[in-house]
């Protein structure tokens, strides 16, 4: 949760990020929603099948892996891909995630 806040903070246009449509998301009456970071959109991937209604591609993380990049996971059937790309890119799909009694919900947004 916190990489989403520091996402928010300091960024220039913070509304264009995945993070800010993750942190003012209001879903069935909740709005504590946060965006994944990496090690957590594995377990997300690892579990899509009790999840699901994913779409094939391209969802981001919190994570950053350096000033202009965050890793992604390709979600893909009995293939998982993590690389990184430019954090500004609104190609990806969003998986916006809430803690609660550490199960983790998730909300699907579609790429903007």
């Amino acid at each position: 949760m916190s990489n989403t806040k520091n996402i928010i903070k300091y960024n220039v246009a913070p509304e264009r990020t995945a993070a800010y449509k993750c942190d003012t998301l209001k879903f069935e009456g909740y709005d504590d929603w946060y965006l994944p970071a990496l090690n957590e959109l594995r377990k997300i991937y690892d579990n899509q099948e009790v999840i699901r209604n994913f779409t094939i591609g391209d969802y981001c993380s919190s994570t950053e892996a350096d000033r202009y990049d965050s890793w992604n996971i390709h979600f893909k059937p009995n293939k998982r891909i993590e690389f990184h790309y430019d954090k500004e890119s609104s190609q990806y799909h969003i998986r916006c995630i809430r803690n609660f009694l550490n199960l983790v919900l998730t909300c699907k947004l579609s790429p903007t």
